[in-house]
C-alpha cells in the first residue's frame, strides 16, 4: 500500500533509509525481511511538520526512522513462537529472530542518540512499555471482539505517543480509526463477516473528527479514502 501524501520524495528517502538499515543478507537467508508502512511513516512525519517544535529535515527524518525502527523491533519479537523447537533450523530461526529485533531496537537507540533526541528516546521507550501491555491484554482477551480493541490500541500506540509529545493530542482517535482501517483490508476476517460495514463505520468516524491541525485532518481523510479505494479494488 502506498500513502498519499505531498512530501512523497521524504517517505521514498525514508523507505530507502529504512531498508538499508534492517538489510543484513544473513538474517534474511533465514527470515522475512521487516516491512515498513507507508501510512505510518506519513503520520509521523506529518505529526511532526505540524507540531510547534522545529525540527530540520535531517532531524525529521531521524526522528520518523527511528520510530520505524522501533515497530520492526517489536514485528520480529512478536514471530518468536513460545512452542517447543524440533530441530536445528527452527532453533536458529528463533534466536536469529530475537537477534533481528534486538539489533533493530539498537539501531533507533543509536540514531536518536547522535540527533540529541533524548526527548523522544524516552517516548518511544514508554509506546513500547504500552505497546507490551496492550498486547498481553489482546492475548488475555475474553472474545475477538475485545482482541482486535487492544490490538489496534497496539498498532496505534506508537503515532498517537508521538502525537502527545508533540501537544497534538487530538489526532490520536483518529489515527486509531486509520490503523483499524489498515488491519481489516489486511485481515477483513477479523470484521465477523461486516467488513465493508465496519470500514465505512471507521472512515465516518475520521471525517466527523477534527484533528488538530486542518494538515493532519486533511491527510487522515485521504488516507481512510485511500483504504476503502484498496478494499474495493481488491483482487482486480
Amino acid at each position: 500500500m502506498t500513502a498519499t501524501y505531498d512530501n512523497l520524495h521524504t517517505i521514498h528517502t525514508l523507505t530507502t533509509e529504512f531498508y538499508k538499515s534492517v538489510r543484513q543478507p544473513y538474517v534474511q537467508r533465514y527470515l522475512p525481511e521487516p516491512a515498513l508502512n507507508p501510512m505510518q511513516a506519513g503520520l509521523l512525519l506529518t505529526l511532526l511538520e505540524q507540531s510547534d517544535e522545529t525540527f530540520t529535515e535531517e532531524s525529521k527524518r531521524a526522528a520518523v526512522l527511528a520510530a520505524l525502527l522501533v515497530q520492526a523491533a517489536m514485528d520480529a519479537h512478536d514471530r518468536i513462537g513460545a512452542g517447543p523447537v524440533f530441530s536445528e533450523s527452527e532453533r536458529k530461526q528463533r534466536q536469529l529472530t530475537v537477534l533481528a529485533g534486538d539489533y533493530y531496537s539498537s539501531l533507533y537507540y543509536s540514531i536518536l542518540a547522535q540527533h540529541g533526541e533524548t526527548a523522544l528516546l524516552k517516548v518511544l521507550s514508554r509506546a513500547v512499555q504500552k505497546i507490551n501491555m496492550e498486547k498481553m491484554r489482546a492475548y488475555r482477551a475474553e472474545n475477538e471482539e475485545e482482541r482486535l480493541y487492544h490490538l489496534i490500541e497496539a498498532k496505534n500506540m506508537l503515532t498517537s505517543e508521538v502525537a502527545l509529545h508533540l501537544g497534538l493530542p487530538e489526532s490520536g482517535a483518529g489515527m486509531k480509526q486509520l490503523f483499524f482501517l489498515q488491519y481489516l483490508v489486511e485481515y477483513p476476517e477479523a470484521s465477523g463477516g461486516r467488513t465493508k460495514e465496519k470500514l465505512v463505520e471507521a472512515a465516518e468516524t475520521i471525517h466527523s473528527l477534527r484533528a488538530d491541525t486542518w494538515k493532519l485532518q486533511q491527510v487522515m481523510e485521504r488516507e481512510a479514502s485511500r483504504l476503502l479505494s484498496a478494499y474495493e479494488n481488491r483482487g482486480v
